[in-house]
């Protein structure tokens, strides 16, 4: 299960999950006419492509096919998010709405409204959203109850000090070339005797732990890319970023902080407002971290001269 962005075939298919979503997993708690009125067999495509188009949307796709989707207006409302009925209870509706709110939160916005279903208020309450009232709304003349609810976020202007990164130093870099992972991360190992030179320019950082040593560590730029069998893989104005964790730290939970405190450290120090990262395909572990972050994927390339397997992921 992978996210990504809108496409330009995909409003009509978003319509129909949309449609069955409604009559299938809100029929508990709603009416048939009332879920007409909500999902009617026919909408309003123009008005339902705009929307989407206009609004920051994510779609959820597992093996081709779309079983979920969100989207964010620009003033912070979130005004769908709907799973698949063959896919509920998957974690879908929690992986789109963790990319939705960091978008939200790298956009500075504060605090983010919806109008919950009866059927999704729980849901929403469990990830920190707070009733503000229960509401009666008119849709195609019948009354459907919602409740409009918000939650605030933490921005990043709200952060109290940029995340700790230090430049690169020698016995840093020394080190961070002897980490050995095991299989099937090892293809992120260092020959040994790895010549220092290149890490100890301008684009890399280092984040030290309480002892003093190196437990991650970031790249930005040129170094952050590989070599690809494809043209044009890196273009646009997307700042390139590479991250990793000592390998006694990984697959410890601290992945996903661990990459929010990187991101920061990138805006505050570049400017930056779009990332890119590319990442092994097998790496479902570092993919979800990323996906869950906000990160949608681009494409698939191949990594030279390995041949490898490569995801190329973009934050927009």
């Amino acid at each position: 299960m992978f996210i990504r962005t809108l496409g330009g075939s995909d409003p009509k298919l978003l319509y129909q999950l949309f449609y069955d979503t409604v009559h299938t997993v809100n029929r508990a708690d709603y009416t048939p006419e009332q879920l007409d009125a909500w999902a009617p067999p026919k909408g309003d495509a123009a008005r339902w492509r705009s929307s989407l188009r206009q609004n920051d949307t994510l779609l959820a796709v597992e093996e081709d096919r779309i079983i979920g989707f969100g989207d964010l207006t620009q003033a912070g409302y979130f005004d769908h998010l709907y799973v698949h009925k063959d896919y509920q209870r998957r974690g879908v509706a929690t992986l789109l709405a963790d990319a939705l709110e960091e978008r939200a939160r790298q956009k500075n916005i504060c605090t983010i409204t919806t109008a919950a279903s009866i059927t999704a208020r729980p849901f929403f309450l469990k990830r920190g959203y707070h009733v503000l009232k229960e509401q009666h709304v008119e849709c195609n003349r019948l009354l459907l109850t919602n409740f409009l609810m918000e939650k605030p976020l933490k921005t990043l202007a709200e952060n109290d000090a940029p995340p700790s990164f230090l430049p690169m130093r020698t016995q840093w870099a020394e080190e961070i070339l002897r980490w050995q992972y095991p299989e099937p991360y090892a293809l992120y190992n260092h020959p040994l005797g790895a010549d220092t030179a290149e890490w100890l320019g301008e684009s890399y950082f280092v984040r030290l732990d309480g002892e003093g040593r190196p437990a991650g560590f970031v790249c930005f730029g040129q170094p952050a890319r590989i070599r690809t069998a494809e043209d044009g893989v890196y273009t646009g104005d997307a700042l390139d970023i590479g991250l990793g964790l000592r390998p006694d730290l990984c697959g410890r939970g601290h992945g996903a902080a661990y990459l929010s405190d990187a991101l920061a450290f990138a805006r505050l120090r570049f400017g930056a407002a779009r990332f890119r990262l590319s990442v092994a395909s097998f790496n479902f572990r570092a993919k979800r971290a990323y996906e869950h972050a906000g990160f949608c994927v681009e494409r698939e390339v191949r990594q030279l001269p390995s041949g490898l397997p490569f995801t190329v992921m973009e934050m927009y």
